[in-house]
């Protein structure tokens, strides 16, 4: 995340929480304990928004935010060195590898894992 999109990414982690109650592990921001030095963390400016545009599919899909909220309990999403998998998923918890972008079938497939598993794996 590039500093100059700072303020866009914390308007969309506020939007994922507010519509959907998905929490993003923001990586990026500023330093500790120097304010005036930036980490740049692993996630794109595009990431965030395909993560959105492909929920935002999910969710009308399931027949609204309510019912996907419902659906999924809150999750909280994280990008991390998970090896050679794209993305991984468990009840309220959804990492994509830091290696890599990832693609809306992978967002699809790692919450509907999520969906699963929160609905003990039925």
């Amino acid at each position: 995340m590039q500093r100059n999109d700072y303020q866009y990414a914390q308007a969309k982690l506020d939007q994922l929480k507010g519509e959907y109650q998905v929490d993003i592990l923001a990586d990026w921001g500023h330093g500790n304990p120097d304010p005036d030095e930036w980490r740049p963390g692993t996630w794109t400016k595009a990431e965030l928004d395909r993560l959105h545009s492909t929920l935002c599919l999910v969710s009308d899909l399931m027949g609204g935010n309510e019912k996907f909220v419902r659906n999924l309990g809150g999750v909280t999403v994280r990008k991390a060195d998970i090896g050679s998998h794209g993305g991984e998923a468990l009840s309220h918890r959804v990492s994509f590898s830091t290696r890599r972008t990832f693609s809306a079938w992978t967002v699809v497939h790692e919450f509907a894992h999520a969906w699963d598993a929160n609905h003990g794996w039925r």
